[in-house]
């Protein structure tokens, strides 16, 4: 993107048959959460791949981690992975978990912490000593000060949960619209006590199926069925 009016692409990575769900990137090492499904698309093996970017003409495999269910979202946070997991059958989740995935030598990941969560979970933000889980019931707040044992330390439930952005300990929630509803939305919630998150506001818009969240500035960025930029 050197050139702003002509991108290219100058590099590619492909293993045929995965199906790459999320990324995140540190340094020359990119991040993925894959899936792969048989001929009658049930699930086979997912897990996350490293891949090492140094050469961005030439990406190649560095390392891989197996999961035990689902990975759906990873997000990379000074020498450590952390990956959403669902535990279901046809996206019906009994269970959720995230786990925590040393990757201070790149080459050798190796998991350090688990932390279970109600339901199916779909995104996931980290900040500092926290992750903020976005799922089928609402936010769940992790303590992710001691990696070897992750744990719950709040919960703001409501209803799905799409993702979730923080800034200044609070957090931007969007939704899937409810059934029947004709209006998208998103709560303002005050995370700063995490025992106890305190709802600020709600705003709502044209419906649409929201996806992602993503805050710059007094703007708020959604991705639904169009790109909307909200201020706050």
């Amino acid at each position: 993107i050197s050139d702003k009016e002509n991108p290219y692409i100058i590099g590619s990575y492909c293993i045929p048959g995965l199906h790459f769900t999320s990324i995140s990137v540190e340094k020359d090492n990119v991040y993925v959460t894959y899936q792969k499904f048989d001929e009658d698309c049930n699930l086979t093996e997912s897990g996350i791949q490293i891949i090492d970017a140094s050469s961005k003409e030439k990406p190649f495999l560095a390392a891989e981690y197996i999961t035990d269910s689902r990975s759906e979202k990873i997000v990379v946070f000074k020498d450590y992975a952390f990956v959403i997991c669902n535990n279901d059958e046809n996206y019906k989740s009994i269970e959720s978990e995230l786990q925590i995935i040393d990757i201070s030598i790149p080459k050798k990941p190796d998991i350090v912490g688990r932390c279970s969560i109600d339901g199916y979970t779909f995104n996931l933000f980290i900040a500092e000593d926290y992750a903020y889980t976005a799922s089928e019931n609402g936010l769940y707040i992790i303590d992710i000060s001691d990696k070897k044992k992750p744990a719950i330390a709040g919960k703001f439930l409501s209803y799905a949960a799409a993702d979730i952005f923080v800034e200044d300990d609070i957090a931007y929630i969007i939704y899937f619209p409810p059934e029947g509803g004709d209006e998208s939305s998103m709560h303002i919630v005050d995370v700063f006590l995490k025992k106890d998150p305190e709802f600020i506001k709600s705003m709502f818009y044209p419906y649409g199926y929201n996806t992602n969240i993503f805050i710059e500035g007094d703007y708020i960025y959604i991705t639904d069925d169009d790109v909307r930029i909200l201020e706050k």
